[in-house]
């Protein structure tokens, strides 16, 4: 066997930085995905025009990738016909399960090892089950059924929110199971993106003692100096930033209840949501002063919002991580999460970020006043906060994948 890995997932996630991170110490055998391109592909007017140049990471040989042609042709044509989300997330099961089968094959053919995300390890690690090769997994999601227990407590305090409940408890009845609980009992060695993520992978394997690893993202370096676009933060209004799904699982229902104790009048509010829960939208409809909702913003677009924002809020009841707090904080924004996420790895001082415990409205509030009038006063240093944010780079991350992979 020998000293290299297969990786595989769909799509671009988490900016390719675990296949490049073993790339760089030439342990990549093999990343299968459904769609990647070439330095000059990503370079061509084509993938401009097309929107897609983020299929590529620099660093990332393109010899070492593979594409997987029907996880390709089941996105392009069979997702097109899905009916709802059921179907969608049971079309993704399906695309999973064959890049997992893949991946195992190529495993044996090449000798080398598997280190892939969780939902494209089962069929995989079956394959290479009593071969001599290592079986590595990244978690990047908690674990369903240490979910559903926090979703369902949420649910009686907030029963308006049963929408986003219902399609919660329905993704995770598909997706999680037997199929989950079975992929890390047959790990050798589990990563996580965070502490939270590892309590739940804990959860799942009750008393089974497992080499389990904590390796938090990173994120991109942010323009600095005069780089730094003209934000308009020096007005003492206190502007709040809110990024992410309008469900239950992020939270929103918590922020737009505290707000409606009367701190919408000290502050102006955007929303940047997608799928918005019906019972959050009453709760929204019901502010006496509406915030800005926007919907489907460009990346450019997106950007302008965080760096015009005082203060970022994000209440997840559940993160595997919370890449956008990252984001947010190489902005400059103060991030106020909760500790059911990522954000407590990241060890940011008070200055940079508040956590409070995810689901109490309360503290919530109070949090939020403390930032508004520190933005008031202006105490809020957001180049501190940005210098911060650069400490924690996607470097860090991939040198912990590596350490992740090198200890036996």
């Amino acid at each position: 066997m020998n000293n290299r890995y297969i990786v595989a997932f769909n799509r671009d996630r988490d900016f390719y930085q675990v296949p490049l991170a073993l790339a760089e110490i030439d342990r990549l055998e093999l990343f299968l995905t459904d769609f990647y391109l070439s330095a000059r592909m990503a370079r061509s007017k084509i993938a401009a025009k097309l929107g897609i140049q983020h299929r590529f990471c620099a660093g990332l040989p393109f010899k070492r990738v593979m594409w997987s042609g029907k996880a390709l042709r089941l996105q392009l044509v069979n997702l097109r016909f899905a009916r709802n989300q059921a179907a969608k997330t049971l079309l993704f099961r399906e695309l999973d399960a064959g890049l997992s089968r893949l991946a195992g094959r190529e495993a044996l053919r090449n000798h080398a090892g598997l280190f892939v995300y969780s939902g494209y390890a089962l069929e995989a690690f079956q394959l290479v089950h009593g071969h001599e090769i290592d079986r590595k997994l990244f978690v990047y999601h908690p674990n369903g059924s240490f979910v559903k227990a926090i979703l369902d407590e949420d649910f009686e305090k907030h029963p308006e929110i049963a929408e986003s409940h219902s399609s919660h408890m329905a993704e995770i009845q598909i997706n999680e199971g037997e199929r989950v609980t079975t992929e890390l009992e047959l790990a050798d060695g589990i990563a996580c993106a965070s502490t939270f993520t590892r309590k739940s992978v804990e959860y799942a394997l009750k008393s089974q003692c497992k080499s389990i690893r904590v390796v938090p993202y990173g994120c991109f370096p942010q323009p600095s100096g005069e780089d730094i676009p003209t934000t308009g933060r020096d007005s003492t209004r206190p502007r709040v930033l809110f990024v992410g799904q309008g469900t239950q699982r992020k939270g929103l229902h918590h922020l737009i209840k505290a707000l409606a104790r009367g701190l919408y009048r000290m502050a102006d509010l955007t929303l940047v949501v997608n799928n918005l829960d019906q019972g959050i939208r009453k709760l929204i409809d019901s502010l006496p002063v509406s915030p800005r909702v926007l919907t489907k913003l460009s990346r450019a677009k997106l950007d302008e919002e965080f760096q015009r924002a005082h203060i970022f809020v994000l209440p997840s009841l559940v993160e595997g991580f919370g890449l956008v707090y990252l984001e947010a904080m190489s902005a400059g924004c103060h991030v106020i999460g909760t500790g059911n996420t990522g954000l407590p790895d990241l060890h940011a001082p008070s200055d940079v970020a508040s956590i409070i415990p995810a689901g109490d409205v309360d503290v919530l509030e109070k949090q939020l006043l403390t930032c508004i009038r520190q933005v008031q006063q202006r105490q809020i240093n957001h180049d501190a906060i940005r210098a911060f944010a650069s400490t924690r780079s996607w470097g860090i991350f991939r040198q912990g994948i590596q350490s992740f992979i090198s200890t036996p």
